[in-house]
């Protein structure tokens, strides 16, 4: 029991200020894919121990006790800057995700869906900065996480959104939540039977237009032409 009280202490101790990515990854198919990143660098676990991989299983443990974490894969990425523990979840659609997860809990206050059609509204309530658990500090240890990235990807149109940041390439939206900034809700409004227009596609249309307008421009003036030798 000591020994096991003795490694939580040193978790805490080495895994405060890391970062966290959560992703949430939409298909066509309705599926998603939850995968939450914990990213610590290397160079902090070195200062407590030897072996990276102790101490990262140790966590591994930790999590798979959590009954937030009790449904998870856990991997684990140990490089030369990083440490970086991964937990997937996987869900059989919207209606098994907006039932099954639990994890929100440990930022947001609520979470709703819902649906008019084809348009899905996903809707995270963010908590106070003095109610979420990763952000609490005190005299001796510091806050585990300092900032957490909020990924949502998917392959549809939005319709509406505040995310942070987006990324057209990837069609991906990023809220930052950030202990230091003001928090704020997550919104994201989208079109299951819509494609999202990406920049190519755009550029095409708008070179197809500027040719059919010069096509126009061009038998508009042979017809002023022709009237005009008519007489």
């Amino acid at each position: 029991m000591m020994k096991k009280l003795s490694i939580s202490l040193l978790l805490l101790i080495v895994f405060s200020g890391c970062s966290v990515d959560y992703n949430l990854d939409i298909s066509k198919d309705l599926i998603i894919d939850e995968t939450i990143n914990i990213n610590e660098k290397t160079i902090e676990i070195n200062k407590y121990a030897l072996d990276e991989e102790f101490f990262i299983d140790s966590l591994i443990d930790d999590y798979k006790q959590i009954y937030n974490y009790s449904t998870y894969m856990f991997e684990k990425n140990i490089n030369n800057s990083e440490s970086i523990v991964i937990a997937k979840k996987h869900y059989l659609g919207i209606e098994d995700y907006k039932n099954n997860n639990e994890v929100y809990r440990m930022v947001f206050e609520d979470y709703t869906i819902s649906n008019q059609g084809d348009v899905y509204t996903f809707a995270y309530k963010i908590n106070n900065k003095n109610e979420i658990s990763l952000f609490k500090e005190d005299e001796l240890y510091d806050s585990l996480v300092d900032d957490i990235n909020f990924n949502i990807t998917l392959p549809f149109k939005v319709l509406e959104e505040n995310s942070d940041s987006m990324d057209e390439k990837q069609s991906k939206y990023t809220w930052k939540i950030n202990k230091e900034q003001e928090l704020k809700d997550i919104v994201i409004v989208f079109d299951i039977s819509k494609e999202p227009l990406k920049k190519e596609t755009i550029g095409l249309y708008a070179i197809v237009g500027l040719f059919v307008l010069l096509v126009v421009i061009v038998i508009f003036g042979f017809y002023k032409y022709k009237r005009f030798n008519k007489i």
